[in-house]
């Protein structure tokens, strides 16, 4: 299947007409929280990335087309039959992009512990997957612990099994 440039999204609302930009917005911040913002510290603790201006952040160029079909269902108890639903969008584009990154690098058994998923994250991730297959020796990266990253390894390799129908195995010297 070819790779899609399409983030679709399915919203249970009240009012159509009030939820799209929230939707659409919530998506773009879940592809930031998931591909670019990070903090960052210095050696004394103090936040490096305390602005917008210190991180990338995704801009139009970089958040794909995205399809909003609603729902409808007003609440009886609000004026228009207003609910609330703008965070949905930024939830489920998390998991989502992980989802697809997993997908995309099954053959090399990479799957995604931690987000954001950069560049450089990925490309170190790609290290440690073909070291595993070489029997060699994964180095800890910063900020994450060995038992939090192999819980969500095997929870991500569960998750492919179900839908794939295969198991991975991954072997941890």
């Amino acid at each position: 299947m070819a790779p899609s440039s399409r983030f679709s999204s399915t919203v249970i609302c009240g009012n159509p007409r009030l939820v799209d930009g929230q939707i659409r917005g919530g998506i773009a911040q879940g592809i930031g929280t998931a591909l670019y913002e990070k903090y960052h510290y210095d050696e004394d603790g103090q936040l490096l990335t305390g602005s917008l201006a210190d991180y990338a952040v995704p801009t139009a160029h970089e958040v794909p087309d995205i399809v909003v079909d609603h729902v409808e269902t007003p609440s009886p108890f609000t004026e228009f039959g207003i609910k609330g639903c703008g965070e949905g969008g930024r939830l489920a584009a998390m998991p989502a992009i992980a989802a697809a990154i997993d997908d995309a690098f099954a053959d090399e058994e990479l799957f995604v512990a931690e987000l954001p998923v950069t560049p450089s994250a990925l490309h170190g991730m790609r290290k440690d997957a073909e070291l595993t297959r070489s029997g060699g020796t994964i180095v800890q990266r910063t900020g994450e612990t060995s038992q939090h990253r192999d819980a969500a390894t095997a929870s991500r390799q569960e998750h492919h099994a179900s839908r794939t129908g295969r198991a991975v195995e991954r072997h941890r010297p």
